[in-house]
């Protein structure tokens, strides 16, 4: 969230795509070069679970945030 200030929830796309982005740079600080080693369809497989699961992650918590 300090990336983009305060939340609405028009921005949820956007949240959801600096989250996997993040994701995927602590992935390459921790273990350079692993993600690109893979093959392109295999890297969209992972790209789509990953964001599959940030929607999930960041839907919990704005329902947590909500009660």
């Amino acid at each position: 969230m300090s990336k983009i200030g305060e939340f609405e929830p028009k921005m949820i796309g956007q949240v959801i795509g600096l989250f996997s982005q993040d994701i995927l740079t602590d992935l390459e600080k921790d273990f350079p070069g692993i993600f690109t080693a893979i093959e392109k369809d295999e890297q969209k497989r992972i790209n789509k679970k990953l964001n599959s699961l940030a929607i999930d992650v960041i839907k919990e918590e704005l329902m947590t945030l909500k009660v």
